[in-house]
C-alpha cells in the first residue's frame, strides 16, 4: 500500500513538475495592436516622439530604403504618424477610439495605413530573435467610398528583407485579405507589411492586424 501511494505522489508531482516548465516557457509573440496599445498613456497621448514601438516602427517608401514617417501627433480621435508633406500623404493611424474620421471608419486600437500617390506606407518588424516564426496578417478596407477617385481598393505585399513572401490587391471595402505564413528569421532579418495604392491613393485607408509568433 506505502508503495503504490509513493508511486502516485511521484506521478503527480512528475505532472506538477511538467506544468510548471510548461508555464515558465510561454510563447514568444509579437501583435501589432497589443504593441502600440502599449505606448505610455494610450488612449489620451498626444504625441510621441520617433516612429517605434518596441519591435515595431513605421515608415514610407521603398522597403530597400524605407523613409521614416514622422513624430507620432493627434488629430480628432486618431494618433497619427506621417511623412510631414500635407494631406493625403503616407501615414499611420492608431485610434483611440473607434469613429469615422472623413469617410474611413477606424476601430480603436488596429492600426491603419494611408498610402501616398506614389509613396507605399510600411509597418517595419524587427524581431531581433532568432527562430522558426508563424506570420498571420489580414489587410482590410476600411473607406468603401465609390466615386470617381475612391473605388479601386489598395495593393498589400508582405516582404522578409527585400523578398516577397506574399502579395495581393483588395477591392474597395474588402476585409477578408488574410496572408499565413511560416518563415525562419535570425536577429539581422525584417519584415514588412506594406500598402501601396492601387491606380489612385484616395479612399485608401487600410487597417493592418499582425501577430507574430515564435514555434517550438
Amino acid at each position: 500500500m506505502l508503495l503504490r501511494r509513493l508511486t502516485a505522489l511521484s506521478a503527480a508531482t512528475l505532472v506538477l513538475m511538467s506544468s510548471v516548465n510548461v508555464l515558465a516557457a510561454p510563447a514568444r509573440s509579437w501583435d501589432l495592436s497589443r504593441d502600440v496599445m502599449s505606448i505610455p498613456g494610450y488612449p489620451n497621448v498626444t504625441s510621441y516622439s520617433g516612429n517605434t514601438v518596441g519591435t515595431w516602427s513605421f515608415h514610407y517608401g521603398a522597403v530597400s530604403a524605407p523613409l521614416s514617417l514622422g513624430t507620432f501627433t493627434s488629430v480628432p480621435n486618431t494618433f497619427y504618424w506621417g511623412s510631414g508633406g500635407g494631406s493625403n500623404t503616407p501615414g499611420v493611424f492608431v485610434p483611440g477610439q473607434s469613429s469615422t474620421y472623413f469617410t474611413a471608419s477606424f476601430t480603436k486600437g488596429l492600426v491603419s495605413l494611408h498610402p501616398g500617390p506614389t509613396q507605399p506606407v510600411i509597418v517595419k518588424w524587427a524581431g531581433s530573435t532568432t527562430s522558426a516564426v508563424r506570420v498571420l496578417a489580414r489587410f482590410s478596407d476600411i473607406d468603401p467610398t465609390v466615386s470617381v477617385n475612391c473605388a479601386d481598393g489598395v495593393k498589400w505585399v508582405v516582404y522578409k528583407n527585400t523578398t516577397v513572401l506574399g502579395n495581393g490587391v483588395i477591392a474597395n471595402g474588402n476585409h477578408g485579405a488574410v496572408f499565413d505564413t511560416a518563415v525562419s528569421v535570425v536577429p539581422a532579418d525584417n519584415l514588412y507589411f506594406v500598402v501601396e495604392p492601387n491606380v489612385n491613393y484616395s479612399c485608401d485607408s487600410t487597417a493592418l492586424d499582425v501577430l507574430i509568433t515564435a514555434t517550438p
